[in-house]
């Protein structure tokens, strides 16, 4: 599975046009919301390629399987004061988050699909244009917008695809280059 999400996430990178630290002047800082089963196969290419690199995590001690070389800060789109600080001097955005769904069993506090697929992605876009970021690059989902209560994903994880479906709206609306990928 590994290599299969280093494939998607090498993909991600050349479908977004996110150039290499070596492309550029200086080396280019890019920053992974998530670090989870996405976030840290992503940070592994990343780092090979000259980026620096920054995971936001809401809790950083929780954090495991990142890279050497990544710094891990405190950030959750679904406080969006938070945000500021972890985007600082970002070059590229790039999400991986989605909200953890465990079928029959409530969501916690702030992390419905609502929160974090809706309104976490527009917290983020709002904060990487204010950062001034070159690029963010979504991997959101099949059926992202698929309102239908009978779909697999929105039956057992509340509504889900229906929910990423204005997520990614949003980050169109935001006026911040964007790449959404849908694996």
């Amino acid at each position: 599975m590994t290599r299969a999400l280093s494939l998607l996430a090498a993909t991600i990178l050349a479908l977004a046009g996110c150039a290499t630290a070596e492309e550029s002047a200086k080396p280019r800082t890019a920053v992974i919301i998530g670090g989870g089963q996405s976030g840290a196969p992503l940070a592994r290419i990343l780092l090979a390629d000259g980026y620096q690199v920054r995971v936001v995590v809401r809790d950083p001690t929780r954090a495991q399987g990142l890279p050497a070389g990544a710094t891990v800060v405190a950030g959750d789109v679904t406080k969006p004061e938070t945000l500021k600080p972890a985007l600082a001097g970002a070059d590229y955005v790039l999400s991986t988050i989605g909200a953890g769904c465990t079928p029959k069993q409530p969501f916690p506090a702030g992390g419905s699909p609502e929160d974090v697929d809706y309104r976490g992605i527009e917290n983020l876009a709002r904060a990487a244009k204010a950062a001034g970021a070159r690029q963010i690059v979504l991997l959101s989902s099949l059926g992202a917008g698929d309102t239908n209560p009978k779909a697999p994903l929105n039956g057992m994880c509340g509504m889900v695809l229906d929910w990423k479906g204005p997520g990614e709206a949003s980050l169109r609306a935001a006026g911040v280059p964007y790449t959404i990928v849908r694996p």
